[in-house]
């Protein structure tokens, strides 16, 4: 008889450590405030899902209207304690395994039929990355099963006909076939996007032709990587300080460690 996976642990962890991924859905204010009020009322009944970052930090893969909620409250009621963490389950995770988990959560919230179709393809362009690494990762599935298979992961099962009938949706919604006329390359670059990056993709193809697109691609893609430069940077130094704090409590660094460290805090 097969064991039962373990329990994961719920944690209570100190909201100033939370840190919300920047590629989530907009935060719905109202519901915000109904969270928050619900916060000073009972204690968080669902904890959030997050994973740990290089710095001691964590980021927040599913509750990020929780998240807010809690620093609402924390602003409301400063006196009650409560509101200073937050019931987490910690999970390790890779970039592309988070993004996947928070596009599934994602799903599951009361979004437009369109809304989901657009998760879906963000979901088939991180599948894809995932099969470039793994060649065994989703055999025997075509793109729409890979896309419904790991829809279903939360437990509502979803079906290869409805990813497709979704994503058709949000294409009719967002007027002509917003794909239309990219290549390949192109098209898995916008499908990463924004809904209102993916409509002035179209609009830059439309009025620039492809080789205006491309530019307008690169010009985006580096915007993107000197936020993950600056990103990484930070976490780098965060380590580094924290590697300080244990040469100071009597952890002894190795000579290569040491230059390294000092390299770091010259910069």
């Amino acid at each position: 008889m097969d064991k039962a996976p373990p329990k994961e642990e719920v944690v209570e962890i100190d909201c100033a450590d939370l840190i919300v991924r920047p590629d989530n859905r907009a935060l719905d204010e109202t519901m915000v405030a109904e969270i928050a009020e619900s916060f000073e009322r009972s204690s968080q009944a669902t904890p959030m899902l997050v994973r740990r970052l290089m710095d001691n930090k964590y980021e927040i893969i599913d509750g990020q209207h929780r998240f807010a909620a809690k620093r609402l409250a924390a602003i409301r009621y400063p006196y009650n304690p409560a509101h200073c963490t937050a019931s987490c389950i910690v999970r390790e995770l890779t970039d592309i395994e988070a993004e996947i988990q928070m596009l599934v959560a994602n799903i599951q919230k009361p979004i437009s039929v369109a809304d989901k179709g657009r998760l879906y393809e963000r979901i088939g362009v991180r599948i894809d990355d995932q099969r470039n690494q793994d060649s065994s990762a989703f055999a025997n599935m075509d793109r729409g099963q890979a896309i419904a298979a790991v829809a279903s992961s939360s437990g509502v099962s979803v079906s290869k006909a409805t990813v497709y009938r979704s994503i058709n949706e949000a294409h009719a919604e967002d007027g002509s076939h917003e794909y239309t006329g990219m290549d390949k390359r192109q098209r898995k670059s916008v499908s990463r996007m924004r809904t209102s990056q993916r409509k002035e993709a179209a609009r830059v193809l439309s009025n620039e032709g492809s080789e205006g697109l491309d530019a307008w691609l690169a010009r985006v893609a580096e915007e993107t990587d000197r936020g993950s430069l600056d990103t990484c940077l930070r976490r780098i130094r965060s380590a580094a300080s924290e590697i300080r704090r244990l040469e100071r409590r009597g952890i002894a660094l190795d000579g290569k460690t040491a230059s390294i460290l000092d390299a770091i805090e010259a910069d």
